[in-house]
């Protein structure tokens, strides 16, 4: 009986170690929804992106919150705006530190996801 459990322990608390993760990164990206709307009408209105400390957004670690140690807001490098959202989740090294991309294309009025986080911690929104 005692080795029955032994292996459904190791087998359950992988898969729940996987499931909290997937819920952290889940919960920061969902946090950025209103700042999402707030990019896509700014540069709708200023035909241009906004950055961080532009009015009515914040500098990097105003943003910190829960998980989310900074977002940055600004252009990427293929001329889309965006965020980039640094996470700060020590004790998991699987997301500590690393970075959120959330791309936004002005013209096709689309938000495309990526980020250095290994796919199986991500919402399936965000897997590459």
């Amino acid at each position: 009986l005692i080795a029955i459990l032994g292996i459904l322990a190791a087998i359950a608390m992988p898969a729940y170690q996987d499931y909290v993760l997937r819920s952290k990164a889940s919960i920061a990206q969902s946090q950025l929804l209103d700042l999402k709307q707030q990019v896509a009408e700014f540069a709708a209105t200023n035909e241009r992106c906004p950055i961080n400390d532009d009015e009515g957004f914040g500098s990097p670690d105003s943003y910190a919150n829960g998980d989310i140690a900074e977002v940055n807001i600004g252009r990427f490098e293929n001329e889309h705006c965006g965020l980039e959202v640094l996470l700060h989740v020590p004790k998991h090294s699987q997301l500590d530190g690393k970075s959120i991309w959330l791309d936004y294309d002005m013209q096709a009025d689309t938000w495309e996801c990526s980020s250095d986080v290994e796919d199986k911690y991500l919402p399936i929104s965000c897997r590459g």
